[in-house]
């Protein structure tokens, strides 16, 4: 009789999770516009600094220049002009601070709900060659095919048929939970690569860890182009060569030994 291998206490949770994020919609901070947010802030700030400098001139004019008598209530005319000009500028500094709280909440960070990743994902596919696009013959887009290939193993490992996907996953009994966990957490880290991609940069360098410059890639409609070995991620803050045969990868942490790498080739040559 075989020993049952006893399934990992969290796979059961890092299941429920993974499939939590493919199938539910996630609530996520969104950025303002804060280019425009801070223009319009320091227009504020210009403009109330332009209503005080009036105010003050006027204020002084009204010192230099006092107004003689009172008026019928017996009150002196020149405690009556300050007066006024001081409740002018309370009033401004009033409707500044106002104007500075209702600007300010543009810098701050909105909620946006995004769509579950089963149904960005199976949108990607839609968008770049499914429904709406026979018309366009020739010019269609190439279908999302790394799109394609993740709702395919979502298919063969539910076992999915007929009517929509998410019913199929929801109702998925995996009897290895662990490796169903692990192929779930795969496809969380695929979907969300296809849906927001990192932006990279290629450094015109080699790698300093195999000297490969430049590789050949496929792209999703089957061309082959030439690429630069070492990438960098921009979003993230790593560097990798994604040589075959390499597959040297430098963290955040590391980059400034990359960097140190890079520059002692330079020496070098």
């Amino acid at each position: 009789m075989g020993t049952r291998v006893t399934p990992d206490p969290t796979a059961r949770l890092r299941l429920d999770v993974a499939l939590d994020q493919l199938l539910n919609p996630e609530t996520t901070p969104l950025d303002r516009d804060h280019k425009a947010a801070r223009g319009l802030l320091r227009a504020a700030n210009q403009a109330h600094l332009d209503r005080i400098r009036e105010l003050t001139r006027r204020l002084r004019h009204a010192h230099r220049n006092p107004l003689v008598g009172t008026d019928r209530d017996g009150r002196s005319n020149q405690t009556k002009q300050l007066n006024a000009i001081h409740t002018d500028l309370r009033a401004a500094g009033a409707r500044h601070r106002a104007r500075r709280a209702e600007l300010t909440i543009r810098l701050d960070l909105a909620a946006g709900e995004l769509p579950p990743l089963l149904e960005a994902l199976e949108e990607a596919v839609m968008s770049t060659g499914g429904a709406g696009n026979a018309s366009r013959g020739v010019h269609r887009s190439p279908l999302n095919s790394s799109a394609v290939e993740v709702l395919a193993d979502i298919e063969r490992a539910t076992g999915h048929r007929v009517g929509p996907l998410a019913d199929s996953l929801r109702a998925w009994q995996p009897e290895d939970v662990d490796a169903a966990a692990d192929r779930a957490e795969r496809w969380v880290v695929e979907a969300r690569a296809i849906i927001n991609p990192s932006r990279w940069m290629e450094a015109k360098r080699s790698c300093p860890a195999c000297g490969t410059r430049h590789v050949w890639v496929a792209e999703d409609g089957g061309q082959r182009i030439r690429k630069a070995a070492l990438q960098v991620n921009l979003t993230d803050g790593h560097a990798a060569c994604i040589a075959p045969a390499c597959g040297a990868h430098w963290d955040r942490t590391r980059i400034p030994l990359l960097v140190a790498a890079l520059e002692q080739d330079d020496v070098a040559s």
